[in-house]
């Protein structure tokens, strides 16, 4: 390979760059990204709408990217069973501040959003399900009522998808297989027990 070929390209891509940092643009045209630019995503992060009002110039799209290339986006966090039963827990008792300090990867809006998705804020009305004259379906009723669970959190422990939210088991045949995830999320074991004739 001729080295000469080679340091022509390299020559032209070093001219490039230079040009592209003395005009502030990229070769398409797009608006290079400045230190005081970064700070104010750093400061104003992860409220968008602040981002773009201190930035008209940019877009979403743009934001959006220069926050994932400056470390600031974070993976999604998926919340647990276990996750959403604290919460509860400590939106009934405790402050705002305390909550925060429990949950410390999540923003107080981020906690909020999941919060008012699952209900949790509404405690003081604590939903009855309807019981069905199925032992084990009553059951689990009886036991998710008791944790303060509504059938979507069950659903999500017991990975049923949306059998019990949507309560096929009201007009269907049960499926076993899902009442005994739902019991195992719940806590508890499902056992047969026979009856004695003598």
């Amino acid at each position: 390979m001729d080295l000469r070929y080679l340091n022509h390209y390299a020559k032209h891509a070093q001219q490039s760059r230079e040009r592209i940092r003395r005009s502030g643009f990229t070769m398409k045209g797009s608006r290079l990204w400045t230190g005081e630019e970064d700070e104010i995503l750093r400061h104003h992060y992860p409220y968008y709408h602040k981002m773009l009002a201190a930035l008209p110039h940019r877009n979403l799209s743009g934001v959006r990217w220069r926050c994932q290339k400056l470390g600031l986006k974070k993976t999604r966090h998926q919340w647990l069973a276990s996750d959403l039963s604290k919460l509860r827990k400590l939106l009934r008792t405790e402050p705002r501040s305390v909550v925060k300090e429990q949950f410390p990867s999540h923003s107080w809006d981020a906690i909020r959003m999941v919060a008012n998705y699952h209900g949790l804020f509404n405690e003081t009305y604590q939903h009855r399900y309807k019981r069905t004259g199925e032992p084990m379906i009553d059951a689990v009723l009886e036991r998710t009522e008791e944790l303060r669970w509504t059938l979507r959190d069950l659903d999500e422990a017991s990975g049923t998808g949306t059998y019990f939210r949507r309560q096929y088991w009201r007009q269907h045949k049960l499926k076993i297989q899902m009442i005994q995830r739902a019991v195992r999320a719940l806590g508890g074991d499902l056992v047969v027990r026979w009856k004695d004739y003598d």
